[in-house]
């Protein structure tokens, strides 16, 4: 699904303020230790917590394997001045040749300042123009207002909620969200306004 350009590691994303790069062996105890808190675990379905180094380890080696092969593209949030760091993680599915899905988490201290929303853009954007998807979906708690005014903001349609289990979090009732290409070309060219930070 997607082309030689991603599946090298060498491959980044570059924002304002960001690279999205892939995911390294020495990420893992940064990782556990961000998205190991429950304020981070808890607002995902499928995030096991406690999240340790160790299944930390197994994550980066599955993102990099799925990388490699063009399956998915999971990619790091780090900041330009400390390359080497780790702000959350976000990621792209190969679900059908037509259809990707989003995900994505961001450890907490870099909540409120735009981070995520400036790295799902850029994704977003990078997506539509080197795949043949022709739409994004994505899935987030139904409680998780942080979310689903990002996914709002970035111009995804909320198409429904629906209760599933995960043997992480049991029992959750989840909103979905699709963003067509059709309407990412028109949302990508609108004029900007100022938006919550998320």
């Amino acid at each position: 699904m997607f082309p030689d350009l991603t599946c090298d590691d060498i491959f980044q994303l570059e924002t304002q303020r960001l690279w999205l790069r892939w995911p390294r062996a020495q990420d893992a105890q940064a990782m556990a230790l961000l998205a190991g808190t429950p304020e981070v675990a808890l607002r995902t379905a499928r995030l096991p917590f406690p999240y340790t180094k160790t299944e930390a380890g197994h994550f980066i080696l599955s993102a990099r394997q799925a990388n490699a092969l063009g399956r998915e593209l999971v990619l790091v949030l780090a900041p330009k001045q400390r390359p080497h760091d780790v702000m959350g993680v976000i990621s792209l599915h190969a679900s059908t040749s037509k259809k990707l899905l989003i995900g994505y988490w961001l450890g907490q201290p870099f909540w409120g300042k735009g981070f995520m929303r400036e790295a799902a853009q850029a994704l977003i954007d990078m997506s539509f123009r080197i795949t043949s998807a022709e739409l994004i979906s994505a899935e987030t708690l139904s409680d998780n207002q942080a979310s689903l005014n990002l996914l709002t903001y970035l111009g995804f349609t909320q198409e429904g909620v629906f209760d599933t289990s995960t043997p992480q979090r049991g029992a959750i009732s989840c909103a979905r969200f699709q963003l067509m290409r059709e309407k990412w070309a028109q949302h990508s060219l609108a004029p900007q306004i100022e938006p919550l930070s998320v």
